[in-house]
């Protein structure tokens, strides 16, 4: 193995959707997560009470719930020794909001609509980056 390939992830990503409240526009985005040939479970904030397990999570919630759980969220999604992606997505947020979610861990933040196909590609990208090596020394 070079000092910089990505190690095996030999199986789609994982999805969990946290959302405060699941609602038919979450099932909508999963079915499109599904279609993207990525295995997908709807949950909420009840995901917090059990260790994470290494997928993919991403929240979905308002500006004001997001940047007030975004600490919290972090620090349980490190307390496990495999590591969990996070997604923020902010349906009513701005600069500021996204800002103070990546501050505070998140591996990615999406303010406002998404497109179909975004959250597939997001998803597929902190995949990516969970399961990199990186450069080792030599």
């Amino acid at each position: 193995m070079t000092a910089d390939a990505p190690s095996v992830a030999p199986e789609p990503p994982s999805v969990t959707i946290v959302a405060a409240v699941v609602s038919s526009a979450t099932h909508a985005i999963a079915a499109e997560l599904r279609r993207d040939s990525l295995r997908v479970e709807v949950g909420n904030a009840d995901v917090l009470r059990a260790p994470p397990i290494p997928c993919v999570y991403v929240f979905w919630f308002d500006a004001a719930l997001g940047v007030v759980l975004a600490d919290r969220i972090v620090e349980w999604a490190g307390g496990s020794d495999l590591r969990a992606g996070l997604i923020g997505v902010i349906s009513d947020g701005g600069t500021a909001d996204r800002e103070a979610l990546l501050a505070a861990g998140f591996d990615d933040v999406v303010a406002g609509p998404l497109g179909a196909r975004e959250p597939s590609a997001r998803v597929r990208a902190v995949h990516r980056r969970m399961h990199w090596n990186g450069a080792r020394a030599a």
